[in-house]
């Protein structure tokens, strides 16, 4: 949830969205490797800062996110090129004007998980300055990274007996059951989506950042009110949040382990579009699936 967003006429768009976006879409690239375990990194979420390490090894990583807070966070992972910091970054953020800054490079990390809950991801990290931020919005719709929600920290390079080919572009050398393209705007699963324990590899093969989010509706709801309860979050929430993966550039991967009982999900990318600004649910990238 990188940002919410919803403009007039969003919720009537939505709702004449296909409510099973695993049928008839063409099958993402299947990954066939051998199986590597990556290091397991724990996150706690609070309101408003994490705990985390100050330095995780390069090479596959899992970053296991918990929240302990009241609110909604996720675990965004960027790393920074040609020295920046964080400070810059923050700097960055405070600009409204222009695209992001290009050594500002995004690599994915953990949806929110319900409060209580726990939710992954499984990135490929390269050495150098990295930086995780929550930039969902408070009630005061002041981003949480704005209250001081972020955390530096280093990859250090990983010893050579060990490591699992920290250069390479995509996360090869993980098992995935299942697959899913993000694109210019949707979500195209390798195959339907099945009850029970899976891993999903993630792959952004558009051409603009994109992201996913990943909720179990309640019963008798759907993703047009899912949004409209996103903006404010005040009331009973109409969703359970599994998790998914924050912003991946154009080319980059993830994966991520969940399980799904048989009901109605929702999908959702809330990046603004670099044509027109606009979240690109509104272009179409939020579906609703059954899982059965």
């Amino acid at each position: 949830m990188i940002r919410r967003f919803l403009p007039g006429g969003a919720v009537a768009l939505l709702a004449a969205l296909p409510l099973n976006a695993q049928q008839g879409t063409p099958a993402a690239h299947r990954h066939a490797s051998a199986a590597a375990k990556p290091v397991e990194v724990s996150i706690v979420a609070r309101d408003y800062a994490f705990t985390a390490p100050d330095t995780v090894p390069a090479g596959l990583v899992t970053f296991r996110l918990r929240n302990e807070g009241k609110e909604l966070h996720h675990f965004w992972v960027v790393r920074l090129d040609q020295g920046r910091t964080l400070a810059d970054l923050r700097q960055a953020m405070g600009s409204t004007h222009g695209p992001p800054p290009a050594w500002m490079v995004n690599v994915g990390g953990p949806q929110p998980p319900a409060p209580g809950g726990e939710s992954n991801a499984t990135l490929l990290l390269t050495p150098g300055n990295y930086a995780a931020l929550c930039v969902i919005p408070a009630a005061d719709g002041k981003m949480h990274v704005m209250k001081g929600m972020s955390k530096a920290f280093t990859v250090t390079p990983a010893r050579a007996e060990t490591a699992p080919a920290a250069t390479a572009p995509r996360v090869e050398a993980m098992r995935a059951d299942n697959a899913v393209r993000l694109v210019e705007y949707g979500f195209e699963f390798e195959r339907p989506l099945t009850a029970g324990r899976h891993t999903l590899r993630i792959r952004n093969e558009g051409d603009e950042l994109h992201e996913l989010v990943l909720f179990r509706l309640k019963p008798g709801t759907n993703v047009a009110q899912a949004l409209v309860w996103m903006e404010k979050m005040q009331g009973p929430p109409p969703l359970t949040m599994v998790g998914g993966i924050t912003g991946l550039d154009r080319g980059r991967d993830a994966v991520i382990q969940a399980d799904f009982t048989p009901g109605e999900y929702g999908l959702v990318c809330f990046v603004p579009d670099d044509e027109d600004g606009k979240p690109h649910f509104v272009h179409g990238m939020a579906t609703q699936i059954s899982v059965k």
